[in-house]
């Protein structure tokens, strides 16, 4: 058995004083070093791996940007909780391709195949 910090690791327990504060973020650096552990954690997690540093980075600063809509629809007080998930570091066209195509009732202005 080995001790940890309290309360344990975890993005929701890493930095709580970014939930109460979200101005901490531009404030301290301490808050930005949880940003970048939590993206290794979530790395690590989810086996991401990416080709550069660039991408790296571009990954990063996606889900810095997730992790803030996250934590603002949770200080919201609204009936359901967000939470990380695998996708945390994609952005939002390419979960829509990952969604696929959208069926609608009537006509979409689609063009039949040539024959």
């Amino acid at each position: 058995m080995t001790c940890t910090g309290f309360p344990g690791p975890g993005l929701e327990h890493t930095a709580p004083h970014v939930l109460f504060n979200p101005m901490s973020e531009y404030i301290n650096r301490r808050s930005a070093d949880y940003i970048e552990s939590s993206f290794e954690q979530f790395k690590k997690n989810h086996e991401h791996k990416y080709d550069s540093e660039l991408e790296h980075r571009q990954r990063m600063k996606i889900f810095r940007q997730n992790v803030r809509y996250i934590n603002t629809r949770n200080r919201a007080a609204l009936p359901y909780k967000m939470k990380l998930n695998k996708f945390a570091d994609r952005t939002d066209d390419e979960l829509r391709v990952l969604r696929g195509r959208r069926y609608t009732k009537g006509y979409n202005g689609g063009l039949p195949f040539p024959k």
